[in-house]
């Protein structure tokens, strides 16, 4: 959280929201889930979710650091369009 300095308290009020989302929606799915697949089916569901977000932190650094060598790509691609009528 020291990333985000000015806007902490925002960034952890929305990390304790989603936090508190997934705990209230787990149980939901999670006892149904694990009844119709067994148990050991049911965890790998979870270990390919995991493994499937493995690269989401790679992919978001190798983001931030094209989009700080070359910001003028982002200044000229959102120039604004007339709407046809």
């Amino acid at each position: 959280m020291d990333a985000y300095e000015v806007y902490f308290a925002s960034a952890a009020a929305a990390t304790v929201v989603l936090r508190c989302i997934c705990g209230a929606i787990f149980p939901l799915f999670s006892e149904p889930m694990f009844d119709s697949l067994g148990d050991e089916w049911a965890m790998s569901v979870f270990a390919g979710l995991s493994t499937i977000c493995i690269p989401i932190p790679l992919v978001l650094w190798v983001r931030e650091l094209f989009f700080s060598h070359f910001p003028l790509i982002i200044f000229f691609s959102l120039e604004i369009r007339p709407v046809a009528p």
